[in-house]
């Protein structure tokens, strides 16, 4: 059965699911948004993104039809087509995955903007999906259209309409910390996020896997990133947030620090690692500066797909045997 991959956004007590190859980019709110000679329900603003003027829609005003008075804290930047449009929320939940026959559409899907819901182990509660098509027709008025063929950042990667790396090569990447090192992963293996209280030892912990967690249903190993990367062993305390990633044979958790931001990066502005003074350069691909937004070392997808470690640690998937003792998320 075929899956789907969706990015997770909360405004005003909804968990709201957009297809991953739509949401381009997450980021902080900034302190201002730009005024727009528009009247329009929902419009808030614009904000300027790499010199491009994008408008900027309330997301509680897509889904209640009224915008809120209280502060989002979260941009997320999206790409239909030829036309970007951005929202705002109180917080990105993570990612999931989830099989398409799991999705439950609702009455009046045809006119509605969000017409099918789901579950998900990853998921705090039931997640509305919104219909991209709905959205941007609603907001056709204001949506930026570009031009991959004169559009000098689409040519860069940095708004291209695929969600995975294609013409333009760019690179769909998860920013996220662990203590105060910032990794990218390649979102082509992330299934999920989960917060996690407890791991529960097993016959895998040693070395870099520090236990198991329950993950839909099974015990997924959870590993220090710092460790498999050969750049020390992590601190963080306490230990409750991780990325699953999916890999050939099951499911492996990285233990993380915090999810920073989704961005689509532009392999130019990779930059190359010495090959000496690092204990796996293989296994990284290069760094990336994303300004104020922080600095980034990019895992390598070749290491997630090859490595041996993970991949005899992701055949181990057991069926949970006490699922609140494992610390089911």
């Amino acid at each position: 059965m075929s899956t789907v991959t969706y990015g997770l956004l909360r405004r005003d007590g909804l968990l709201l699911a957009l297809p991953l190859e739509v949401l381009r980019e997450v980021l902080p709110l900034p302190e201002q948004l730009d005024p727009l000679p528009h009247d329009i329900d929902g419009v808030v603003g614009a904000h300027v993104l790499r010199g491009r003027v994008v408008p900027v829609v309330d997301l509680s005003a897509v889904v209640r039809g009224t915008a809120q008075t209280d502060q989002p804290q979260i941009l997320a930047v999206l790409r239909h087509g030829t036309s970007v449009l951005a929202v705002v929320a109180d917080n990105a939940e993570g990612i999931v995955t989830v099989e398409q026959g799991t999705q439950t559409r609702m009455a009046d899907g045809d006119r509605a903007v969000s017409s099918v819901v789901f579950t998900h182990p990853g998921a705090d509660g039931v997640v509305s999906v919104l219909d991209v098509a709905t959205l941007f027709r609603r907001y056709r008025e204001v949506a930026v259209t570009v031009d991959p063929a004169v559009d000098t950042d689409a040519v860069h990667g940095s708004m291209s309409a695929t969600g995975t790396a294609g013409a333009t090569g760019e690179l769909p990447v998860l920013m996220a910390t662990c203590d105060d090192l910032g990794l990218g992963l390649p979102i082509r293996s992330v299934d999920g996020m989960q917060t996690t209280s407890t791991i529960t030892g097993s016959a895998l912990t040693g070395g870099a896997c520090l236990g198991v967690i329950a993950y839909r249903g099974v015990e997924v190993p959870l590993v220090d990133p710092l460790q498999l990367l050969g750049l020390g062993r992590t601190t963080v305390q306490p230990i409750n947030e991780c990325l699953v990633l999916s890999l050939a044979g099951g499911f492996v958790a990285l233990l993380i620090s915090s999810v920073v931001q989704l961005h689509h990066v532009d392999p130019a502005a990779v930059q190359p690692l010495p090959r000496f003074g690092i204990a796996r350069p293989e296994a990284l691909r290069g760094l990336w500066d994303g300004g104020d937004v922080g600095r980034f070392l990019l895992v390598d997808q070749h290491l997630l797909d090859t490595d041996e470690e993970l991949h005899t640690l992701a055949r181990m998937n057991h069926p949970v045997t006490d699922v609140g003792g494992a610390g089911a998320g």
